[in-house]
């Protein structure tokens, strides 16, 4: 399984297509920085869409719960309303709200995924890995916890995959909610701070969102050595 997810970054299109992002990700910041912004007028032009914006939290709302199953980036979408959140109704209420729309994303997009449009999210998997796997029961929730912490897997191909797969719901949830509290929380936290200039609030998400990537590097490493040692211990 984890030379399936391996397969799946390496391939050609899997590449192509991180590749055009990151182009597009490099010519907006050159637009950027071309265009004469500076940190002080990019506030200002973000404060400028939070006051348009505040009048239809819903709608925020809305567009966070559905983001995480299109190929979008995540993250800049999470900051964006966690700051309209934090404005409107405080840290701890954006926190919340925004939680509660990832943990509904992944529910969602786990059904639509498990269930009505398995055979095309499977074909359109095997696009980038070929024959997709079966999965035995046992492994599945190692599995889950696998593409969770996998780097460069994004997040709504997560969420299809492991629908795909079929783990079991009741354990997908669980390993998700407890990776994305990690996510959710440093970047609903820390982007509120980066725009209100709480220094200390920001670099307190920097070091949350830095012991979690401690953390996940540890189980990825624990994960291997018994990777590594299964052959020895079945040969004995």
């Amino acid at each position: 399984m984890k030379d399936n997810l391996l397969r799946i970054i390496k391939s050609p299109r899997f590449l192509i297509l991180a590749a055009l992002c990151t182009i597009l990700g490099i010519a907006a910041v050159i637009w950027f920085l071309q265009s004469g912004y500076t940190i002080e007028t990019a506030k200002a032009e973000l404060q400028r869409w939070l006051d348009i914006i505040s009048a239809y939290p819903a709608l925020a709302y809305l567009a966070l719960l559905l983001t995480g199953g299109l190929p979008i980036p995540l993250s800049p979408v999470i900051i964006v309303v966690a700051v309209l959140f934090t404005n409107q109704y405080g840290l701890l209420p954006a926190l919340l709200l925004c939680y509660s729309a990832m943990v509904l994303n992944m529910i969602w997009t786990y059904f639509v995924s498990a269930y009505p449009m398995r055979n095309l999210f499977e074909k359109l998997l095997e696009t980038f890995s070929g024959k997709f796997p079966e999965i035995p029961d046992t492994h599945k929730s190692k599995v889950a916890l696998i593409v969770r912490i996998t780097p460069g897997f994004p997040f709504f191909l997560q969420n299809y995959f492991l629908g795909v797969s079929r783990v079991p719901f009741g354990k997908y949830l669980l390993i998700s909610m407890g990776i994305q509290a990690f996510y959710t929380t440093g970047f609903v936290v820390g982007g509120g701070a980066i725009f209100e200039g709480k220094a200390g609030l920001a670099i307190m998400a920097l070091c949350l969102l830095v012991i979690f990537g401690v953390i996940v590097n540890w189980i990825r490493s624990r994960n291997k050595v018994s990777e590594e040692e299964t052959p020895a211990d079945a040969s004995t």
